[in-house]
């Protein structure tokens, strides 16, 4: 599932952006990927809707490092796939439509990749909801490993991982819902991730999320990604118990 097509280039980050129909919150995206404190940037917007309207809230921005790729009708991973393929950044950063960031983050992620030699950074989230703050993801490492974790639960949110454009899978096009769940364990699969837990660099709206989340479908596709990956989750937890064993002598599960 790696991406191997990658097209030269010297940009330090690529931010893809699908869009559908719904541009209610495009320009407060784009304005905060504009105004990163790190300008050495492309911002790829990917519309698979009708156009008209993302090329109006492009145009009025005027800022001639977003790029905008055409894809009518074919959703949101296909859309990132695109986006990826056309992608020239060493790193990048996936945001939706609803989705914000802080002004500093591609900065601080682009030190954070210098200091650790990570293949990814991820920082905080908040959750908003009606310009309110509803929830947060802290994100952190443990004793067991990040990606162990990840194979139990979608632990990232989309906007707060930054990666390696070079280790990058592809999204499932056939799980549109909760995709990008499988394309990052497919991705930090043996690879590095640094976690700066206090530092909340992505804000998501939450209206989205909730009624997504809340679906029949999206459980369906939830379900099928953990029967894929549950002999992997399975070893592992076999290999937790006899550490805590050893580490606690005695101890019976």
């Amino acid at each position: 599932m790696q991406n191997n097509n990658l097209v030269p280039g010297t940009i330090q980050f690529s931010i893809i952006i699908p869009v559908g129909e719904d541009v209610t919150f495009l320009e407060r995206t784009l304005r905060s990927c504009i105004n990163q404190s790190c300008t050495d940037l492309e911002i790829l917007v990917v519309d698979s809707g009708r156009g008209h309207d993302v090329g109006q809230v492009v145009e009025a921005l005027r800022d001639e490092r977003i790029v905008v790729l055409e894809v009518p009708g074919k959703g949101t991973p296909f859309a990132r796939n695109q986006g990826l393929e056309h992608a020239r950044g060493e790193y990048v950063l996936f945001l939706e439509g609803y989705h914000e960031i802080q002004a500093l983050w591609l900065e601080k992620a682009g030190q954070r990749f210098r200091l650790s030699h990570a293949d990814a950074v991820q920082c905080a989230t908040i959750y908003e909801k009606d310009n309110r703050m509803a929830d947060m993801h802290i994100p952190n490492d443990s004793l067991f490993g990040f990606h162990q974790r990840l194979l139990f639960n979608p632990i990232v949110p989309l906007s707060s991982m930054i990666v390696r454009r070079s280790v990058c899978a592809r999204f499932p096009e056939d799980k549109p819902l909760v995709g990008d769940w499988e394309f990052w364990i497919e991705t930090l699969r043996n690879r590095k991730v640094d976690v700066l837990a206090d530092y909340y660099g992505s804000f998501i709206q939450l209206q989205h999320e909730l009624s997504k989340k809340s679906t029949p479908a999206y459980a369906r596709e939830k379900r099928v990604i953990m029967e894929t990956y549950y002999p992997q989750l399975r070893f592992s937890l076999r290999k937790m118990r006899r550490f805590i064993q050893l580490k606690v002598p005695g101890t019976i599960f």
